[in-house]
């Protein structure tokens, strides 16, 4: 084969390493993320009070906002991921690859009461009353639901975050919590699904679903997660 010819070879068969190496990274992800965690104090209900103004404030981390951090209780440890780090807090990472097609099964904490808007007769009667409509948050309130509503919210929330063929396997009852000093109960989830849409999902794994997240509500725990121990400089974490 001649010099010419070989070197032509080569840049094709480049060509196709490199296609292949995109197709296999369009196909395959590494959700990774910063955690650590606190203990949840015995009768703490009001999640977002604790840890954004007494903990983080209390300490002086100004790392973190309620958009840059979600979180999840099981009564004992408040679980946190986020994609940012602080000198001041040591983190652990967790991660985990998945692949377009692959079938997975994980768990998420919902609560029994969500938002809704007014209907068209609590509207009205806004209206006779304020005599206007109701404008921004005046045009909603809290619903109670069942367990089974809050399954079929968190099997439509996940159909819509590049999941497929959303099952919903278990309820188990989770810690009472508070919503805008609401007291609710909670419900902790268990499902399996197969991925559809990997950047879909990596964005719902790395900020959670649904409007409550601000209070410890809609964090996607996957199955078969692993975890690495904090770096002694958690600004490396």
């Amino acid at each position: 084969m001649s010099i010419r010819r070989y070197l032509k070879a080569m840049v094709l068969n480049n060509a196709v390493y490199r296609k292949l190496d995109i197709e296999m990274s369009l196909n395959n992800i590494k959700l990774t993320a910063n955690c650590f965690a606190l203990t949840h104090p015995e009768n703490e209900k009001n999640l977002f009070k604790y840890i954004f103004r007494e903990m983080f404030k209390r300490n002086k981390v100004e790392t973190f906002c309620s958009a840059k951090v979600i979180f999840f209780t099981d009564g004992k440890h408040i679980y946190l991921r986020t994609c940012v780090s602080d000198v001041k807090i040591p983190m652990a990472k967790e991660y985990i690859e998945i692949s377009h097609g692959q079938q997975i099964t994980g768990k998420i904490m919902v609560p029994l009461n969500r938002e809704c808007s007014f209907n068209r007769q609590e509207i009205e009667e806004y209206i006779s009353v304020h005599g206007e409509k109701p404008k921004g948050n005046s045009g909603k309130k809290r619903k109670n639901l069942t367990g089974d509503e809050a399954a079929e919210f968190t099997k439509n929330a996940l159909s819509s975050k590049g999941l497929l063929d959303v099952t919903i396997i278990e309820q188990q009852c989770g810690p009472q919590l508070s919503i805008l000093n609401i007291p609710v109960q909670t419900i902790d989830i268990s499902f399996s699904a197969t991925v559809g849409d990997l950047e879909l999902f990596k964005t719902a794994w790395l900020n959670g679903i649904g409007r409550d997240k601000t209070y410890g509500f809609g964090m996607i725990r996957l199955d078969g997660t692993l975890f690495t121990p904090p770096c002694n400089n958690s600004a490396h974490a």
